[in-house]
């Protein structure tokens, strides 16, 4: 977030092989200033051939602006304008299958903001903004074509007063959103008839009113709060009351041991296809039919330095979650049937619990960390029975290694990251039924994944460097070692029309490139 009038141009470019972009710092007078930045990607030009495997031809891309105009027109007010627009295109082609996926989603944000501090040292902050997130799928098959599109829109107001009352800090605030949500659904083409599967737009509001503090006392600091929502979806209405409590106590000879407990209400509900492996998910409102998502969650940690420059954390969590919603079929499955939104979804609940380590080291030529944690996501969901199963994003263990090396004029840098593979449903049998698969599954996410294993290897040369001018070379190889990790299950039809059960291999095997940057 960029708070600050910069009183001088500056200007800060990287152009490497796979991306490129700019950032710009332009002072109008003492008390404005404008800042622009972009991104734009061409990965697809010098690395097309990387991105193909296995029979799957593959191009991806991404694009973003953001422009901030920042007013402080005197010391006690800070006026901000954030404007900002992205997108990323992904399209992958089966030849085996005659199969040609694209998917595209995007963001949209405009935000004014406002801060006021008043005479005493209360401060008030003031902020609306307009959201837009999508999600489209394309899909052209044998036979037909397919279009799951899905929005969510948001306009919202933010304003709190914070202020302190001898040792104790205090905040008390509101929130107030209107949501037009359009649920995804599917408009099937075929060679003869266009059918759409009608999703009528979800107009809803939200509206919260919070409070927070915070007391110190010796060693000891303490958190408090609450928050109370109402939630309104046509004649469903849903009011919660959320409180919550930190407890942090800190003592340079033994370390510090912090306790965070709360419960939170979602009155949004994200799903999708979460066995695609890709972005692909949307948004539904809370209603009488699927109720909102509440969650209980506890955490306790300890953390220590130790030695010189070396830092130790240690922190375990468990949380319930209650009315989750899943939806475990595929894309082909909601074009044919018809049944993405129509259909009720599976409603359940389910228990997240943890622990992680880390290790930092802080200064010296090296610094870095190691970091481990053992992950389990359980969901307990009830259609015709009650079955159990792994949340479709779970990684039960996941290692990770960043090291970093200062050398004069050089920055070496390694990261490490091994983690378990995710579940997916296996398929038990599949056939061929003039030219169209036929498939029936096992148990839903009863399968697993390989482990996940890559390297990535980095190096920063700096030609010139100094408070007012530096630049330089960046070289990266992405999965140094060539590692085939696996991105999703799926089944294959091979030339003569058998059927095998397959896994993609991850599209980029390795990715050398070079970056030459700039700051002025």
């Amino acid at each position: 977030s960029i708070d600050t009038i910069t009183t001088k141009f500056h200007v800060s470019a990287n152009v490497g092989l796979i991306s490129s972009d700019l950032h710009l710092e332009l002072p109008i007078t003492n008390h404005v200033a404008v800042y622009l930045s972009g991104r734009l990607s061409y990965l697809n030009i010098f690395y097309g051939s990387l991105l193909n495997s296995e029979g799957m031809k593959m191009k991806y891309g991404f694009n973003d602006i953001n422009a901030t105009i920042v007013v402080n027109p005197n010391s006690n007010d800070h006026i901000k304008l954030d404007i900002y627009t992205g997108s990323d295109n992904f399209r992958i082609k089966d030849d085996d299958n005659s199969s040609t996926y694209n998917i595209n989603w995007g963001n949209e944000l405009a935000l004014l903001s406002w801060r006021h501090i008043f005479h005493g040292g209360m401060r008030t902050e003031q902020s609306v903004y307009l959201s837009k997130c999508n999600s489209n799928v394309k899909a052209n098959l044998a036979g037909f074509s397919g279009l799951l599109d899905a929005n969510l829109l948001d306009i919202s107001y933010k304003g709190n007063l914070s202020g302190s009352i001898k040792n104790i800090m205090w905040k008390i605030g509101t929130e107030h959103t209107l949501y037009d949500i359009h649920p995804q659904h599917p408009d099937l083409i075929t060679n003869s008839s266009l059918l759409s599967a009608f999703a009528k737009r979800q107009h809803t509001y939200e509206g919260s009113t919070y409070i927070n503090s915070a007391y110190s006392l010796k060693n000891f600091h303490i958190n408090l709060g609450a928050r109370a929502s109402i939630y309104k979806y046509e004649h469903d209405i849903f009011m919660h009351f959320d409180p919550r409590i930190g407890i942090r106590y800190k003592n340079k000879n033994v370390g510090e041991f912090w306790l965070n407990a709360g419960i939170y209400h979602q009155y949004l509900h994200h799903t999708g296809f979460s066995n695609s492996g890709f972005p692909t998910e949307y948004w539904i409102s809370a209603s009488d039919k699927y109720n909102p998502q509440c969650a209980y969650s506890i955490s306790l940690g300890y953390g220590l330095n130790i030695l010189d420059g070396y830092e130790l954390q240690l922190e375990l969590y468990c949380k319930k979650i209650k009315n989750q919603t899943e939806y475990n079929g595929d894309i082909i499955d909601a074009l044919l049937n018809q049944s993405l939104y129509n259909n009720p979804l599976r409603l359940g609940e389910g228990n997240n619990s943890g622990i992680s380590l880390l290790i930092r080291k802080k200064i010296g030529f090296l610094t870095g960390w190691i970091s481990y944690a053992y992950t389990r996501a359980k969901r307990k969901f009830q259609d015709n029975e009650i079955y159990n199963f792994d949340e479709s994003h779970e990684r039960p263990h996941e290692f990770s290694m960043v090291g970093v090396f200062h050398i004069k004029r050089f920055n070496i840098s390694t990261s490490l990251l091994w983690a378990s593979g995710t579940p997916y449903t296996p398929v038990k049998y599949s056939y061929v039924i003039n030219d169209e698969i036929i498939s029936e599954y096992g148990k839903y996410n009863s399968g697993r994944l390989p482990s996940y294993f890559k390297l990535d290897i980095a190096a920063t040369y700096w030609l010139h460097r100094d408070i007012h001018y530096s630049s330089g070379w960046r070289f990266s190889i992405y999965n140094a070692t060539v590692h085939k990790n696996i991105l999703s299950y799926h089944v294959h039809t091979g030339k003569v029309g058998n059927v095998s059960f397959t896994t993609d291999k991850f599209f980029a095997k390795i990715l050398p490139s070079v970056c030459y940057f700039i700051n002025l």
